[in-house]
């Protein structure tokens, strides 16, 4: 993505430049929350990422959500110790 620093549109988004900040946490080793917001609120986005690779991206809007898409994640990507 091409940032303009003439304009406020970040180029190929169409998003305009807000002096929101955002912040992230590394909850386990394969799960991040980002934390956001936006002109309608707080939310955030916990991602499952393994190698690189995001897995899977889920928005929350409250602490339950945060707490079910959590405790699925975590369980989705608890290794598996042997399978025989």
């Amino acid at each position: 993505m091409l940032i303009d620093t003439k304009s406020s549109v970040c180029h190929n988004t169409g998003v305009t430049r807000t002096d929101r900040t955002m912040t992230s946490a590394q909850l386990t080793p394969h799960i991040r929350y980002v934390a956001l917001s936006d002109d309608d609120g707080d939310f955030g986005i916990l991602l499952n990422h393994l190698n690189g690779i995001v897995i899977n991206a889920v928005e929350v809007y409250d602490r339950a959500m945060f707490e079910r898409v959590f405790n699925e994640m975590v369980s989705l990507s608890t290794p598996v110790e042997s399978v025989a």
